[in-house]
């Protein structure tokens, strides 16, 4: 058996006798020092680490880029929605409304069903936003697409 095997085993038992009231004034306490500990283990391979970085320095980089990006269009956005530069405003003020709110919610979606599901949800309702607000013509359909991007990428820091 590997040290970190040894180590469950000897967990569970102490846990199993403290449960029965046996010997429960032990503590299951380690003593070993970092030269006897097992190595960290990572259900990743060491290739699927090296994506898994700037995957994730990337994911982290959008929440930025949609919120900054969108900024110099404003008033052309305006000119050809036929709309005023105010009411393209609350779209700014809409996202960032967005992004104040649904961490919460979606760090309360990833404790439920698991983070790697959350992040990954996240990334493809955030992709469709994109892609609807490249396809959009008409201002209600930019307000709510920038509210969804907004909750999409906001929350995945925390997935």
């Amino acid at each position: 058996m590997k040290a970190s095997e040894n180590n469950e085993q000897a967990g569970r038992e102490a846990i199993e006798k403290t449960a029965n009231g046996n010997d429960s004034s032990e503590l299951a306490v380690s003593m070993e020092g970092p030269e006897t500990q097992a190595a960290a283990y990572s259900a990743f391979t060491k290739s699927q680490k090296r994506w898994i970085t700037p995957i994730a320095a990337l994911a982290g980089w959008f929440s930025t880029a949609s919120s900054f990006i969108f900024f110099p269009v404003i008033p052309f956005l305006a000119q050809g929605l036929g709309v005023s530069v105010q009411n393209v405003n609350l779209t700014v003020t809409s996202y960032l409304i967005a992004s104040g709110v649904f961490p919460s919610v979606t760090g309360s979606v990833a404790d439920r069903y698991g983070r790697r599901l959350a992040f990954v949800v996240s990334l493809g309702v955030y992709a469709a936003a994109n892609l609807g607000l490249a396809l959009q013509h008409s201002f209600p359909v930019l307000f709510v697409l920038r509210m969804l991007q907004s909750a999409a990428i906001s929350g995945k820091g925390l997935a």
